[in-house]
């Protein structure tokens, strides 16, 4: 973190911010707030990050290809430092205060835990008791459902010092320690390309691996399995697919002027919307805050029409039965491809967000997209 440093030599040189120079930070760290002035930074996806991390892992083991760049969206905060926003003190002391508090507290409990248990483990050399401790600190953490330690049956090869290039390369590991739903479970051998115990992982939480919890459409992680599925379905079918991209021009402002609350609401409508439109066996998915994107088979320009007025008409709806002072508004674009066996996913995606940024370019200039 630079941003204290980067204060303190401009100050130095009599330059004050914001008022002679703009400063920003890109990682929107809790102590950015706790600046004077406080930090504008943007928010990493973290979650969505460690997710997509995993399915490539998860798909270079199936063997299976994909892109090696991913894109995801940030999130912008604006703060002081950029001289865009001034400070309600009072308002904000108080809740940083009760944050710090809970912080801390959160912290001291944690170092509690994790000082015990490392004490716990220090000078265990036998794997069944190390099973043992460590099963009996995962079975006192609280919130874990679920737990899963494997291991390569020639795991002690692996410590360090040793060659890791001349270990014979196993494709199987074993789940020495589990637990799901506080329940032990017997150990269990499977291949590493399942990345977790196939057996255990029951309908609900691989569901929850590929549903979002706000809206109840399928996540990201979606989109490279059910809608490789869909495409791999319109090959064989010599069938066109569509994919639809969508992106809300207001979700800020609804944020800033009424509340993430009232965001969420409005994010769910346009789930809503989607799932009102589709008459098939489309995937609709929340690609991760205000984006989203169906994937559906056998479409052509009569159905996309059909889709997209039953869309429009679930958000006029909406509109007009919204009690607050705001439009949800939306920019979209889609593409329909006759499928071969070098369709790839991705590029159709590509296309219908190339159509939907050029949408939304062309509110800008008209004036239109950041309407209420």
């Amino acid at each position: 973190m630079i941003i204290w440093p980067c204060h303190n030599a401009l100050a130095e040189r009599g330059y004050l911010v914001p008022r002679d120079i703009a400063v920003s930070g890109c990682d929107n760290m809790e102590i950015t707030k706790d600046f004077i002035p406080s930090i504008t930074t943007v928010g990493m996806p973290v979650f969505d990050m460690g997710m997509e991390a995993v399915d490539k892992i998860h798909l270079c083991n199936q063997g299976r290809p994909k892109e090696k760049t991913s894109y995801l969206k940030k999130i912008t905060y604006i703060r002081e430092s950029c001289g865009c926003k001034g400070r309600n003190y009072q308002e904000n002391l108080i809740l940083r205060r009760n944050n710090v508090l809970n912080e801390v507290e959160d912290k001291d409990q944690s170092i509690s835990r994790n000082a015990y248990m490392s004490i716990d483990l220090t000078g265990v050399t036998q794997q069944e008791e190390i099973c043992k401790k460590l099963a009996k600190y995962t079975y006192l953490n609280e919130g874990l459902s679920s737990f899963y330690m494997c291991l390569f049956k020639d795991w002690d090869k692996y410590l360090p010092g040793r060659d890791f290039n001349e270990v014979p390369r196993s494709t199987k590991v074993t789940m020495e320690i589990g637990m799901n739903n506080n329940e032990w479970l017997p150990k269990v051998q499977f291949d590493i390309k399942e990345l977790t115990p196939p057996n255990y992982i029951d309908e609900e939480l691989e569901d929850m691996s590929i549903k979002d919890e706000l809206t109840g459409l399928y996540n990201r992680r979606a989109l490279h399995t059910l809608g490789q599925a869909h495409l791999d379905q319109s090959i064989e079918r010599n069938a066109r697919i569509m994919v639809f991209s969508a992106d809300m021009d207001n979700l800020k402002y609804i944020n800033d002027n009424y509340g993430h609350a009232t965001g969420d609401i409005a994010i769910k409508a346009v789930a809503d919307a989607l799932v009102y439109s589709s008459e098939d066996d489309e995937i609709c998915i929340r690609m991760g805050g205000d984006e989203f994107s169906v994937i559906g088979v056998e479409y052509d320009d009569g159905k996309m029409k059909r889709f997209l007025d039953r869309f429009e008409q679930a958000l006029k709806r909406f509109n007009k039965n919204n009690e607050k002072d705001f439009n949800i508004r939306i920019s979209y674009g889609w593409s329909i491809t006759q499928t071969n066996k070098d369709t790839n996913l991705e590029e159709c995606l590509t296309i219908a967000d190339a159509r939907m940024y050029q949408q939304k370019h062309e509110k800008e200039v008209k004036g239109l997209r950041h309407k209420k």
